[in-house]
């Protein structure tokens, strides 16, 4: 049942990642014209930090986008969106660019290269794709480029060379592969250089069981490569950061999310079973495709202030986030069917198809809350394709039309109570009664 990863992925290939790609080279010059026009940082702010990124100039425009690490574009996207919101603060911004830009493009950099960065109280020197951390101070500091095996650091209270080939101990950035699926890891750090502000401290960067969760991670990666393959070779390209964290109970709170601008990063905390954990993994990567689908295509046509029922939240939601979820969930479903056959034990058969079976029902319900006049071509088609592959779900499954189970009925008329004034703009698909 691939109806609509086929078109999705088809899509993505075709168009999509190319004009991903052209926004992240367009998103670097806005970032100069930012600083510029910021009243408060002008012209001789842009033009130092445009002065230590002159190396850069020697990269051609392909290799200045695919060797740009997640976190070097999350740098330039934050300091846009902080600049444009004027609280930006420019030593912080340069430090945490200049970091990883040294970091992302130091085999393509001329030997030489020196970045010196500005000082910031407590600000460690992290270069995660080179696995290095520098405990410091935040005083100014140079990286120097002596070979494309060794780098210099050059500060206040330090001056020393590091070989990539024998990184000692002290130096090195706290990951642990992710057995079988390198260069993939699990990053064990927290620091905002790295990550955003408003998830920050939900990561667990002292995971006592940070062997078993890699393990985990690696399990659950096997199993949708063997139900999946094409699935698990597009996450073992796109993916190379794990990043775990906090939950209250393992056995039963399991939380993930990824971040727009952090593609390739997935946030997951321990889960209670393999199956659990590849379900998180599904979800969170149709979230990573969509965003760059939406990020590129016309979708949606959204309206301001607009909101709407999701199945899966609480809260009422844009039409974004109702699109996201039923994209990664129509995602799930499909996932779900093709991890039931490798299964021979009756009751886990059954827990699954209880699983695949929810959400549908959550599936249906969802579908129906979307109105057409609020899609572009592309979001109808993907709107037709999940319609499509929930026929089948519902078909194979013997899905019974009468009225919604226990638990989605209760969610509806919860979120119904602690939401009466949108209560007349949820709709029942006809279908389903709630009753």
């Amino acid at each position: 049942m691939n109806t609509r990863n086929t078109l999705i992925v088809a899509k993505l290939l075709t168009n999509a990642e190319q004009l991903y790609e052209c926004g992240l080279a367009l998103q670097f010059s806005m970032l100069d014209d930012c600083i510029r026009n910021t009243a408060s940082l002008g012209v001789a702010m842009a033009d130092s930090l445009q002065r230590e990124l002159i190396p850069l100039k020697s990269l051609n425009a392909l290799e200045f986008v695919k060797k740009g690490t997640p976190f070097f574009w999350k740098n330039i996207c934050c300091g846009i969106d902080v600049l444009v919101r004027g609280c930006a603060d420019f030593n912080t911004l340069s430090r945490h660019l200049l970091m990883t830009a040294f970091d992302a493009y130091f085999e393509q950099l001329p030997i030489g290269t020196t970045f010196t960065l500005p000082a910031v109280e407590g600000s460690d020197i992290i270069l995660p794709q080179l696995g290095i951390r520098v405990r410091s101070s935040g005083a100014i500091t140079a990286l120097r480029l002596v070979s494309h095996r060794i780098l210099e650091v050059e500060g206040r209270d330090c001056h020393f060379a590091i070989d990539l080939d024998r990184i000692e101990p002290a130096l090195q950035l706290p990951t642990i592969p992710i057995p079988g699926f390198e260069p993939a890891v699990l990053l064990m750090i927290s620091e905002p250089v790295l990550f955003e502000e408003k998830y920050i401290d939900d990561i667990l960067p002292d995971l006592p069981g940070a062997v078993a969760h890699a393990k985990m991670i690696a399990r659950a990666l096997d199993l949708i490569a063997t139900v999946d393959n094409e699935l698990g070779l597009q996450i073992a390209k796109v993916v190379r950061w794990y990043v775990p964290l906090m939950t209250p109970d393992v056995g039963v709170v399991h939380k993930s999310h990824t971040s727009p601008n952090l593609n390739g990063v997935l946030f997951l905390s321990e889960a209670g079973t393999d199956i659990d954990l590849a379900e998180a993994i599904v979800h969170e990567f149709y979230h990573t495709e969509l965003f760059i689908l939406m990020d590129t295509q016309d979708v949606i046509a959204e309206q301001t202030g607009e909101k709407f029922y999701s199945p899966w939240r609480n809260d009422p939601r844009p039409l974004y986030g109702l699109f996201h979820a039923l994209y990664v969930f129509s995602g799930v479903a499909n996932f779900y069917i093709a991890v039931e056959k490798l299964f021979r034990d009756a009751k886990e058969v059954e827990r699954l198809r209880g699983r695949r079976l929810e959400v549908c029902y959550q599936l249906r319900l969802g579908l129906a809350q979307v109105p057409d006049n609020r899609l572009a071509d592309i979001g109808r088609t993907i709107i037709q394709s999940m319609k499509e592959d929930l026929e089948s779900h519902e078909m194979e499954l013997g899905f019974s039309s009468q009225k919604l189970p226990v638990q989605v009925k209760a969610h509806l008329n919860a979120w119904c109570k602690a939401n009466p004034e949108l209560v007349s703009v949820v709709q029942m698909p006809d279908a389903l009664v709630s009753h």
